[in-house]
């Protein structure tokens, strides 16, 4: 099929002439046909599934949505939220990893005590607490919890002392 060029020539373009807008259009498919189709069948596809109408409607109400994402983004709560966010990342941040596979493995065991049936304590008065305080394992837990509450308290003390 044989292009013909309309009788009024565009403007020159960057030193070249115009073609006409059918001229460009069929040099621009020549050779990528198999393409074109395929994106052609790309968006009835984006149409049929809805996409096509929520990216127009993102695109038309993108001013809103921005406004609203600052809006909610810049609320007391939102800020908030964080700044704990922020204290939490400082938190884990603080933490000392060479301590945490032994708090890990100490949880665990926690977890596997209190989930056997037949590892049950019993403590039916004060003489069985005084009795616990001598089984090596519960004095170790004991001594661990203790110190680990004690510089608890002291970060809090400090804590509020600073406010």
């Amino acid at each position: 099929m044989e292009v013909s060029r309309l009788q009024n020539p565009q403007q020159e373009l960057e030193g070249e002439i115009a073609a006409d807008p059918l001229e460009r259009l069929v040099e621009l498919v020549v050779g990528r046909e198999e393409a074109l189709k395929e994106t052609l069948e790309l968006v009835d596809l984006a149409k049929e599934k809805g996409i096509l109408r929520e990216l127009n409607y993102l695109l038309n109400e993108v001013d809103e949505l921005i406004d609203a994402g600052i809006m909610a983004m810049t609320n007391p709560r939102a800020l908030k939220l964080l700044e704990l966010g922020r204290s939490a990342v400082e938190t884990i941040e603080s933490l000392d990893e060479t301590f945490l596979p032994e708090l890990g493995r100490g949880a665990n065991a926690i977890m596997r005590g209190m989930a056997n049936p037949n590892a049950q304590v019993e403590i039916r008065g004060l003489w069985d607490l005084v009795k616990l305080l001598r089984d090596p394992d519960i004095n170790a837990a004991l001594v661990t919890l203790f110190t680990g509450l004690k510089f608890f308290g002291a970060e809090v003390r400090s804590a509020r002392s600073n406010e």
